[in-house]
This record gives C-alpha cells, structure tokens and sequence, in this order.
C-alpha cells in the first residue's frame, strides 16, 4: 500500500493564516508586501512586522522569502524575533524604515535572530534603523547578515559602560565555532547623537562581534560612538571603512577613546583603506586575557588622523588586559598616512603600559613604507635606520627610543655604514645591546657620519635564515 503523506497541522495553520492576508500574500513569486501585512494587522506595526518576519521564515517553501517596507516606517514598541524553524535559504527586506518608539519595552534590541534560526543569510537594502535611543537595532548568533546601503541612527545607551548594548550584536551562538554568525557590510552609516560629548562620556557602541570571518566597509562610516567596531574574534576583513571618533571643531583633543578595538590578542584580521579619524585602534587581549602574543594582523592604506592636545597620544596602541607578560607579534603597517593637526606630538603606535610587556620578544613586525606628518608626528619604522654624526671614537651609541613601533628595542645590527671626516677606514660591527640603544664598534677611533639600521625582531622567527 503506498505511503500517505500526513498533514502538518502547523503549516497548515500557518498557510491558512497567509493566505487570510489583506492582498493575497500566497504566490510565493512576488516579494511579500508589508501594506498587506498592517491592514491585516489594523495598523498595528509590531503585530504587522512580527507576522511579516514570520512568514518570511516560515516553514512553508510556497511563501516569498522576500519582504518589501514599500517605503513604510515601522513603528516598534517592543522586540520582533525570528522564529525557531522552517527550510535554510536566504531573507531579504528592504526599502524602509524601522523605528523604535517612547517605551520600547520587553529588550534591547528591535530585530532578534536566535538560537537555531534556519536562514544562513539575511540580507538587509536600503533601511533605516532608528533607536531612538530606545533600542538598539540588531542582535543575531547563528548565520549571517549581508547589510547594503542601509543607515543605523541612535541605538540605545548603556548606564555605565559595562553595560552598553551594542548597536549592532554579533553574538555567539554556541555551536562550538568561532564563526556561528557573521557579517558583511557595505555602503552604510551608522550614527549616534554625542557628536558634541566628549568620547569618554559616551555610552554607546556601533557593532559589537563575538564571532570570526566578518567583513565591513565599502565606503561605510560610523561616527560618535564611545567605540565604533568592537571584535572579539578572528579573521576581519576592514576595505574602504571611514571610522570617526572626535568632538567637531575640536583641534587639541584632550579625550579619547579606541574607535575600533581588536581584543582576541591574535586576531588575524586585515585592514585596507581605513580613515581612522580623532581617534586611535586598541589592539589588545581583553578578552581572551591569557593569550600573550598581540598581533597576527596587516594594516596597508591607512589614513591615521589626530587633533592632539593630549601628551603620549598614539595612532595604534596595544594593551595587556592579562596577568602575564605580552609580546607584540605578526604585524605588518605599511604604506599609511599619519597626521596630528593639534599642538601636542602623537606616535604612531605605543605600549599602553610598558611594563606589561616584553618589549624584547618581538617577532615578525613590520612597520614600513609609511609617512608621518613631521614634527607633530614622531617617525617609527621596523626595520630602523638612523644617522648620527661621532667625533673621534670607536665606540659609536645610538638611541632608537621613540623610533621603532610598540617600544620594540633592536635586537640586531642589520647594517651600518659610515663617511669618514677623518680617520682610516674602518670595520664596523655590531657592539654591545642595552635596552633602546646599539653600539656600533670601530677597531680603533674615527670621526664622521654612520648610518645604523637595526630590527626589533628576534632572528628566524621573523624570517632571517642561519647559514
């Protein structure tokens, strides 16, 4: 006897529910309107949008998976969330505006994603998300959000600043990866309100990620956040992102704080074309405490930007948030721009507490190829070449302390060359290694100039070979 399928009662309920919709929301060819959805809602706009997002990842292949605002804004008095079931495949909306009224109630975010969600990809066109401060916009940890051409304004503040909500919550979402959820980000905005508070007193944060493999940029900018892009996890990919951090008209900064925190140690991600504006990047462990090694990431085509009135400022800083000593490795700055319109001198990149690191285990660190705004901006540059001019000796010192990038100390003599002003030719090798200083050392003494260059890096592992 042939098998009889046997009806599902749910989905049924759920095709009978659709097809009751204001306009004949059943084809499945056409995107879903949502006009149809708020007349069959009364003009309710959270049961409107809730019943949208529902048929949209409904379990039922027949529906469209494609939600079209039609222009609308959507106004939300409380969070709409994705429900638990249905087939894998892809979600659009688009075209709108999704708002969150006086008395958002019941959590912080107006679009949740959670648990196991059967959609690998959202995609999101052309919106507008408005917390109003109310809210914030997004929490997702399975899947990923594809966000094109949308704008992101006034999420929700935090009381103090461990509780801030993220704007935007990559979560993770517990299946064991480090890549439960993603993102990819292009041509978009996000905004606060604190354009005139100062960085410090800010309790918001743009985009918070726990998960790995994100992409963001395009021509996307954020600006006035207490921190713009927060990422905990590893492999990031940063093209085209214009971050920026500072008080309009303010041209001697004496507050600020990291615009984008790296803070897995390791993290592994890659950076190009970024303006990094009246602000700095923190990469750090904070939180994976015990990792000791801070680094493994490339930064090509930056536009480093400061309006400094603040002493020891840098554009790049790395901080130990663990209980043993860190050591900056794999970094690789080449070809960026660093600028300081204000009237007290940055560096490049610093240790935020020297102490906490062994600045004589570096390895493979390249800091190459940039340019500096001199003299607001201190040169530093790995590998380091430096030219002094000695009277009559034969011991010949040099100073690298502010030159080579995170206090890196030489720890070898790659070349030196020297003109002699008087004297014979000499041999010159390497001497003696003290902290920030190298002795280049002459059989016996002669006057001149000598072109010392040195490497923080420790040798083989940073690539030298031993012959």
């Amino acid at each position: 006897m042939d098998e009889q399928r046997v009806p599902n009662l749910e989905e049924s309920a759920e095709k009978t529910k659709l097809n009751s919709l204001s306009g004949g929301l059943v084809n499945g060819a056409s995107a879903l309107r949502y006009s149809a959805f708020l007349a069959d809602a009364n003009n309710n706009h959270q049961e409107a949008f809730q019943n949208a997002i529902d048929h949209i990842y409904s379990s039922s292949a027949a529906y469209s998976k494609h939600l079209d605002l039609e222009g609308a804004t959507v106004n939300l008095t409380g969070p709409v969330s994705a429900p638990i079931r249905g087939p894998s495949g892809t979600r659009s909306i688009y075209n709108g505006e999704i708002r969150a009224q006086a008395g958002f109630a019941g959590g912080d975010y107006m679009l949740n994603i959670l648990g196991d969600v059967p959609s690998h990809y959202l995609r999101l066109v052309n919106l507008t998300f408005n917390g109003q401060t109310n809210a914030s916009w997004i929490k997702w940890d399975r899947g990923n959000l594809v966000i094109e051409a949308c704008q992101f304004k006034n999420p929700k503040a935090g009381a103090t600043v461990s509780t801030i909500p993220a704007g935007l919550y990559c979560s993770d979402g517990g299946a064991g990866s480090n890549a439960d959820a993603g993102f990819w980000i292009n041509n978009c905005w996000f905004s606060t309100g604190d354009a005139a508070v100062q960085p410090s007193d800010r309790m918001t944060i743009g985009i918070l990620s726990e998960t790995g493999d994100n992409k963001i940029g395009g021509g996307t900018t954020m600006s006035y956040f207490r921190h713009c892009f927060i990422y905990e996890s590893f492999a990031c990919i940063i093209a085209g992102l214009h971050v920026f951090q500072g008080v309009p008209r303010d041209t001697n900064m004496t507050d600020h704080t990291p615009s984008i925190k790296f803070t897995n140690g390791r993290n592994g991600s890659t950076i190009n074309g970024l303006y990094l504006g009246k602000s700095f990047m923190e990469i750090s462990n904070e939180t994976n405490p015990t990792q000791t090694k801070i680094g493994e990431m490339v930064i090509t085509n930056m536009r480093a930007f400061m309006d400094n009135g603040q002493s020891n400022a840098a554009h790049l800083v790395a901080r130990n948030y663990g209980g043993s000593t860190a050591s900056v490795q794999d970094i690789s700055v080449t070809n960026c721009l660093f600028v300081n319109g204000g009237a007290v001198q940055t560096t490049p990149s610093k240790l935020f507490n020297p102490s906490a690191f062994d600045c004589n285990n570096c390895k493979g660190v390249l800091f190459a190829d940039n340019v500096f705004k001199t003299p607001s901006v201190q040169p530093q540059a790995n590998p380091c070449t430096l030219k002094k001019t000695f009277g009559f000796v034969s011991t010949h010192t040099f100073d690298f302390t502010g030159y080579l990038p995170f206090a890196g100390r030489p720890r070898t003599l790659l070349n030196a060359t020297g003109k002699r002003s008087g004297g014979t030719a000499q041999i010159m090798e390497e001497g003696a290694i003290s902290a920030d200083t190298i002795e280049v050392v002459t059989p016996s003494a002669w006057a001149g100039d000598i072109t010392a260059t040195v490497t923080v890096n420790n040798t083989q592992s940073s690539g030298f070979l031993d012959g």
